[in-house]
């Protein structure tokens, strides 16, 4: 099953406010924490995030990813194998629709 790729620039704009280093990590632990009861709570065997935010460091704005995987250590490299075919998959799609003259 596919779910749909969502776009509000204006909430990526509010998210995307740079935030210092510790207040970073501290809401990056408690973001992981709250994924990792709401995967116990919904039962899932294996989960992965991978995150991105901007970060203010002393000398200017940067960029921090991170990921975190839950579950058989075995099954993360073929998880994100598939989650990077589907990233492609949609991006193609949306690449031929736009040179179609088709609204996104």
């Amino acid at each position: 099953m596919s779910y749909p790729v969502t776009n509000d620039p204006e909430k990526y704009r509010r998210l995307s406010e740079a935030h210092t280093a510790d207040e970073t990590n501290a809401t990056i632990g408690a973001f992981f924490a709250d994924l990792g009861a709401l995967r116990e709570k919904h039962g899932f065997p294996d989960a992965i995030a991978i995150i991105g935010t901007n970060v203010q460091y002393e000398k200017g704005i940067g960029r921090a990813m991170t990921w975190v995987q839950y579950g058989d250590s075995n099954n993360a490299e073929s998880m994100l194998a598939y989650g990077l075919g589907q990233a492609q998959k949609e991006r193609r799609e949306l690449v031929n629709r736009l040179m179609a003259g088709n609204k996104i």
